[in-house]
């Protein structure tokens, strides 16, 4: 966890199913992150998918191989530059 960030990691085999896995963190995003529906829907596709291209494309739908999702949720209040400085 970086300062006023929570990380969220996810690791799993590469197989469809465990597509359901990826929206397990969500009511935890929202709440952390402040997040609206309608930005929450947008987080949750974009990760979906993300992970669909990773399953299909990067592991050729090896169930042998893994997928790591990890990203940093910080309040939708805290604005931060690419440095990871404060605004």
């Amino acid at each position: 966890m970086s300062e006023n960030g929570h990380t969220v990691r996810s690791k799993f085999s590469s197989y469809f199913d465990m597509l359901e896995l990826v929206q397990v963190p969500n009511d935890y995003v929202r709440q952390v992150g402040n997040l609206d529906d309608h930005s929450m829907h947008r987080v949750s596709v974009a990760v979906r998918e993300s992970v669909m291209n990773a399953t299909q494309d990067g592991n050729a739908e090896k169930e042998t191989k893994r997928v790591l999702v990890e990203f940093e949720v910080y309040s939708i209040n805290s604005i931060y530059a690419a440095d990871g400085s404060r605004r």
